[in-house]
């Protein structure tokens, strides 16, 4: 038998190898695994570097196949730029009238293209004679030298162009200036220069230029009364004062009119502006109140309520500065109350709104008059409630003495009492615009 401490030192040598061995055999596990998870992470950083290569590479690609797209389309949009010019360019030219031009078919060829019996030609010829286009007749060409027409053939050629000119089926054509493009959009220096070469060839004084002109002033008016303010009136006058007046007569009565219906907050002011003018020019104040009367009528009895409203609102402040005589306000107020209606109601307040201050200056017993007969109104309790506030409304305005309401604000005070022209119209006259030489070209 071994002695013990021998035999325990044995066993401690084996503990000790086991354990080696074990700890060798954990650690190659280990040194396998991290190698293992080496190896993977370079072959993702691998991977990973050669995907962002392939990923720059195909931006890189699109990038350079996106712009060479672009090009294409700038270049392709450049050209149906260039194509829509000239087909505009095009149509400017076609639609420019030109002069009239001799047909170069001789009427034989023109028969046998055209042929049509000779019993349907008489009726067509009197049911409706078309008119005749006063064209060249042609003359024929003669090699050599030409001798000089006798007196007998130029009476026939000056009876001929007598003739002509007298005779009402021929249609002289003249070339017109363009105004407008007609739809189709040209620059204004493009419309310029043909306006300028149209002008070149057209006499000052023949119906193409009068016509042109006749335009041109049309548009400046329409200008200048689209300008004006409160501040800027006095500036707008002369500018308008400048401009021929006597003879676009229509057009400053038809733009002031056309302004105001759009714009009925604005009335004041081109009240004012039409008051300045009343001073030197009367007539065109007439008009402007028969052409507002006209159209005051024509709404009444159409029941156009909006219309109505605006075309009272008007002629309030025609009476505020005096351009017509107080009576036709007291007319107007007593015509809306004679058979009261919620609508007739509800204007004849406004009206009386507008133009209420200055009334109780000039008339105060017809303005006592007009409210006892909106008292009655409001006591017979028919109408409805809404109308029956707008009158209470009405009664506490006149209390307060018309503050909220002035008939001519200081700014728009231009007329001098002396100045002043007031026109006695009323309703009950025969009101008839008188059109004729307002509307040269229509």
């Amino acid at each position: 038998k071994m002695p013990k401490h021998r035999e325990e030192k044995e066993k401690r040598e084996k503990k000790e190898r086991s354990h080696s061995s074990s700890e060798r055999k954990h650690r190659s596990k280990k040194s396998r695994s991290k190698e293992r998870d080496r190896s993977k992470r370079h072959g993702s950083q691998r991977n990973r570097s050669r995907s962002r290569e392939h990923e720059r590479q195909k931006r890189r690609h699109d990038s350079r196949h996106n712009e060479s797209r672009r090009e294409h389309k700038r270049e392709e949009r450049k050209e149906e730029v260039s194509n829509e010019g000239r087909v505009r360019e095009e149509r400017v030219k076609e639609r420019l009238p030109s002069p009239p031009k001799h047909n170069p078919i001789p009427p034989q060829e023109e028969e046998e293209k055209n042929p049509i019996p000779p019993q349907e030609e008489e009726v067509a010829m009197e049911q409706a004679p078309e008119p005749i286009i006063a064209e060249e007749e042609e003359k024929p060409v003669v090699e050599g030298p030409q001798l000089p027409p006798s007196e007998e053939e130029a009476k026939e050629e000056e009876a001929k162009e007598e003739e002509k000119q007298q005779d009402p089926n021929v249609v002289h054509l003249a070339p017109q200036i363009p105004t407008r493009a007609g739809g189709v959009y040209v620059p204004p220096f493009k419309m310029r220069e043909l306006q300028e070469e149209m002008l070149k060839k057209e006499e000052r004084y023949g119906p193409t230029h009068q016509r042109y002109m006749w335009e041109m002033l049309r548009k400046s008016i329409n200008g200048i009364i689209n300008k004006v303010n409160t501040a800027n009136i006095q500036s707008i006058i002369l500018e308008l004062l400048n401009e021929n007046l006597i003879r676009g007569k229509g057009l400053l009565i038809r733009s002031i009119l056309r302004a105001q219906m759009a714009s009925p907050n604005f009335t004041h002011v081109y009240a004012a502006l039409i008051a300045v003018i009343n001073t030197k020019l009367p007539d065109h104040g007439k008009l402007l109140v028969h052409r507002v009367l006209m159209q005051f009528q024509r709404a009444f009895k159409r029941n156009n309520k909006i219309v109505c409203m605006a075309t009272t609102k008007m002629v309030a402040h025609l009476v505020n500065q005096q351009i017509v005589h107080e009576l036709l306000a007291l007319e107007l107020l007593s015509l809306l109350l004679e058979n009261p209606t919620e609508d007739s109601v509800e204007i004849a307040a406004d009206f009386m709104k507008e133009c209420g201050q200055v009334l109780s200056d000039i008339t105060p017993a017809g303005v006592n008059a007009i409210f006892e007969r909106f008292r009655g109104i409001l006591h017979e309790g028919e109408i409805d409630k809404r109308v029956q506030y707008i009158i209470e409304n009405l009664f506490a305005v006149r209390k307060n003495k018309f503050l909220d309401f002035p008939g001519v604000i200081p700014e728009l005070d231009l007329v001098e009492d002396e100045d002043r022209i007031t026109h006695d119209i009323t309703l009950m006259d025969n009101i008839q615009s008188n059109e004729r030489g307002l509307v040269i070209f229509s």
